[in-house]
């Protein structure tokens, strides 16, 4: 079903999808100007398609996931909605216990992005208030709106609905964190780089409520960034399997 309600969040427009809550669902609210366009090209996978995965072998899966690395430096080159899009229905796809769906996502494009680092530039003393660490955290807009936002393609805002036991809030949590390894992996597959970043200022009161986000409802789990590649990240020491493995013994 298409989105048809909109509602006006200066500077940005915002779609909501009234799907939200409904079997197979993505929550979604996209941040940017051609909805429409997005919309229909959704379920066009720009990368692997089903019958790709099903064709790929365990090694090929083991290199997508062994290749992905954390980016913070990017092009400037925008992001496409249809990569956008695609990125976005990877969510539901994350085990998830009782089905619940927790997952929400807020997409801005490239020019939701920079009217959001405008918005931030023009309200930084509100988010700072909003900061238990108000010093620190400006030195942190500081660095945010001049190295980072300027070279962004998207942002994609993921956050978890609250959940009414503390039991389900921990599953749910978990469940919208394996979505956004769905996402960090799908952004691989399309060379794009990619950062999931829990950026204090990303994750301001100020800036979620001026997003349309209730933090009384909602926690954030990550600010994924997306651009083009400027160049791969070094692969960072990992510990080997033996050393966070237990093999349990049968006669236990």
């Amino acid at each position: 079903m298409r989105p048809q309600a909109w509602v006006s969040v200066p500077p940005i427009l915002i779609g909501i999808d009234q799907g939200i809550g409904s079997p197979g669902s993505v929550a979604c609210v996209i941040l940017q100007g051609t909805w429409d366009r997005a919309w229909e090209t959704a379920h066009i996978a720009p990368g692997l398609s089903a019958d790709m995965l099903q064709s790929m072998s365990p090694e090929q899966i083991a290199h997508l996931i062994r290749a992905r690395r954390t980016h913070k430096r990017f092009s400037g080159a925008a992001v496409s909605p249809e990569h956008l899009s695609w990125l976005v229905e990877l969510l539901r796809w994350a085990p998830n216990h009782r089905v619940t769906q927790p997952w929400r996502a807020y997409v801005l494009d490239q020019p939701a992005t920079h009217a959001l680092g405008k918005w931030i530039a023009d309200h930084r003393d509100v988010v700072l208030r909003h900061s238990d660490k108000p010093e620190k955290d400006r030195a942190k807009i500081e660095k945010l709106l001049s190295y980072y936002f300027p070279s962004l393609g998207a942002i994609i805002q993921v956050t978890q609905v609250r959940a009414p036991s503390e039991h389900q809030d921990r599953e749910d949590y978990a469940a919208v964190s394996a979505g956004v390894q769905n996402m960090l992996l799908g952004a691989e597959s399309l060379g794009l780089g990619h950062f999931w970043s829990t950026a204090a200022t990303l994750c301001n009161p100020a800036v979620l409520q001026h997003l349309g986000i209730d933090p009384e409802r909602e926690r954030m789990v990550a600010s994924l960034w997306l651009g083009g590649v400027v160049a791969q990240p070094p692969v960072p020491p990992r510990q080997d399997p033996d050393h966070y493995t237990t093999w349990i013994s049968p006669s236990l």
